[in-house]
């Protein structure tokens, strides 16, 4: 698998990513959360330092960004394809469910300290943790794009599942009725 070509390029540079980001003025976290890919795309300041050090147009970092994201997420189809998105408890977002077991699964494979939660999830997978707090605290059926994309480039089978399931929940939510 290719590195991120953000941190490729600053790692070559010889800088961390506190001296980066005090060199473009920015937070540290900014930085890192380039890094893990939760970017939709490269934050602008950094995409010119990166043009700058690298001699490469900014679209093709943008471009190599992209499929980095794609290869990391290409890597997780065999565990996301393991999992059904039923039983679910109608309680919770649809997604929400199919998320959680994801991550049991992928953190039975790694060692690591990382715990089961949306953030954590949205590193592992490079998906920027607001776009999924936006859609599971809403009662939208449709699926974002930027998740299309992910369970598209994850392979994921699963997805007319979802949107059956989606649609059941934003019934039962939308009816008057309490959830169960």
């Amino acid at each position: 698998m290719h590195e991120n070509p953000i941190l490729e390029i600053r790692e070559r540079a010889g800088l961390t990513q506190a001296e980066l980001a005090a060199q473009l003025g920015i937070t540290e976290q900014t930085i890192r959360r380039t890094e893990q890919g939760t970017y939709t795309t490269i934050p602008k300041s950094i995409l010119l330092w990166a043009y700058s050090a690298k001699g490469s147009s900014s679209d093709l970092i943008q471009m190599a960004y992209n499929e980095w994201k794609k290869e990391k997420r290409r890597e997780l189809a065999p565990i996301i394809n393991k999992i059904s998105i039923y039983p679910w408890d109608c309680r919770d977002h649809p997604f929400k469910s199919l998320r959680v077991r994801f991550m049991d699964r992928y953190l039975a494979n790694v060692s690591t300290d990382k715990i089961n939660s949306m953030s954590g999830f949205c590193k592992v997978v490079a998906i920027n943790p607001r776009i999924l707090n936006n859609w599971e605290t809403s009662y939208s059926s449709k699926i974002p794009p930027e998740v299309e994309s992910l369970l598209r480039d994850m392979q994921y089978r699963g997805i007319s599942d979802l949107r059956e399931a989606l649609q059941t929940w934003r019934a039962l939510g939308t009816s008057g009725k309490s959830r169960p």
